[in-house]
């Protein structure tokens, strides 16, 4: 009865994936996918939105890395990158983001980007 959802969860995540892929071609610079846990201030990844992106992307052929302050922990390299916020961890507001970097913000997360960089704000002006 619910397969709706989950249906729609896959068509938005596609979307996303898309969305991502074009700006990886567009920039040439390398995807990271910010938070892989299901939400913010917990260590489940159990049907995690972020997990299934990085496997879409990965079968458009869009090769990504991730960091998650609790499951991921290592840090991505300092280089400019697409930064994408798919977990709202606060950690991520106060992120050494690499200058020359766009980051793709759909929550709204950021009010200004941070310095240096480009903010690509989903559904708001960019």
């Amino acid at each position: 009865p619910f397969g709706f959802v989950s249906e729609a969860r896959e068509k938005q995540s596609k979307w996303l994936a898309k969305l991502i892929k074009r700006e990886q071609e567009r920039r040439k610079l390398p995807v990271v996918i910010m938070g892989l846990t299901f939400k913010h201030n917990t260590n489940l990844t159990t049907d995690s939105p972020a997990i299934l992106l990085m496997e879409q992307l990965e079968d458009m052929g869009v090769k990504t890395s991730a960091y998650d302050p609790v499951v991921m922990p290592s840090r991505p390299k300092d280089v400019p990158s697409i930064y994408f916020i798919a977990t709202r961890w606060v950690k991520f507001s106060t992120f050494p983001y690499a200058k020359g970097s766009l980051i793709i913000d759909p929550w709204g997360f950021f009010g200004v980007a941070p310095e240096g960089c480009e903010l690509f704000s989903i559904g708001r002006n960019r």
